[in-house]
């Protein structure tokens, strides 16, 4: 259980989430002072704000999509040129 544990966080270690320090102590409520509460807070509001930029989507990922749709309809056009042309000369041959 041990090497897992260290393997796991030797993989987690080498994302790009490794500059963020997640160690979760406990903490008593009334042991702290209001200034460790305010940092504690503003570590881990820091922290999420960080994750949460991955999932905002920006404007090149629509942009990626319209342009793939783009490629795919030109292909689709095409292979359905060559195939009514096919089909014609083959249902009829003569002019």
């Amino acid at each position: 259980m041990q090497n897992t544990t260290k393997n796991n966080e030797e993989n987690y270690s080498k994302n790009q989430f490794e500059n963020i320090d997640l160690e979760i102590p406990k903490y008593n409520a009334e042991e702290l002072t209001s200034e460790e509460f305010e940092d504690i807070l503003n570590k881990y509001k820091r922290i999420l704000s960080e994750v949460n930029l991955w999932e905002k989507i920006g404007f090149s990922r629509p942009l990626g999509g319209l342009f793939y749709n783009f490629v795919l309809s030109i292909i689709g056009i095409l292979i359905g040129l060559v195939f009514i042309g096919f089909l014609l000369s083959v249902l009829y041959p003569w002019p």
